[in-house]
């Protein structure tokens, strides 16, 4: 893969903080319960793909360019998404902001711990295959999507206009 440019962190964080930018000026909130035009659909796409591209790539930096390994990157990704937690709870932080920096590091936390899980010995994870953790990880993820879809109460839309 070889060592990215030096100042990838810094082009990176530009080009997220200018997407987010146009976001917000082309539609005056970031707020995904405002999600109702195509328009803000659009965005709200694009931002997820922006997101996991850097995410992926913040992801492989820590682990093989920085060579923390996919176990301590994973680590410290965990703390970084605690940051929006404890800004919430303690330091008043907007929930919008809160709510995008948590996404954006669900990406590289999430990547971390699945190629520990996955990776070979020999690449310093416990070599689980990743066909096993896909499998885990989509049975989990349906469960958990089933679960809070069964104790939600009312309409997407009806939930939005009242948090408004």
């Amino acid at each position: 893969m070889g060592n990215p440019p030096s100042g990838y962190p810094i082009y990176a964080t530009r080009l997220s903080c200018c997407f987010k930018s146009t976001c917000f000026v082309t539609l005056v909130t970031l707020s995904i319960h405002s999600v109702f035009t195509w328009k803000r659909e659009a965005f709200y796409w694009a931002t997820v793909l922006v997101t996991f591209a850097l995410g992926t790539a913040a992801g492989d930096l820590t682990a093989d360019s920085f060579a923390w390994g996919t176990l301590n990157s994973g680590l410290v990704f965990t703390a970084v998404i605690l940051v929006p937690l404890i800004g919430s709870k303690w330091l008043r932080f907007n929930d919008i902001f809160a709510f995008w920096f948590a996404y954006i590091f669900t990406r590289p936390l999430g990547a971390s711990y699945a190629d520990w899980l996955s990776q070979s010995h020999d690449r310093g994870g416990l070599g689980l295959g990743s066909n096993w953790i896909s499998l885990a990880l989509t049975i989990a993820i349906a469960i958990l999507v089933g679960v809070m879809a069964s104790r939600r109460k009312g309409s997407g839309r009806a939930l939005a206009e009242a948090a408004s």
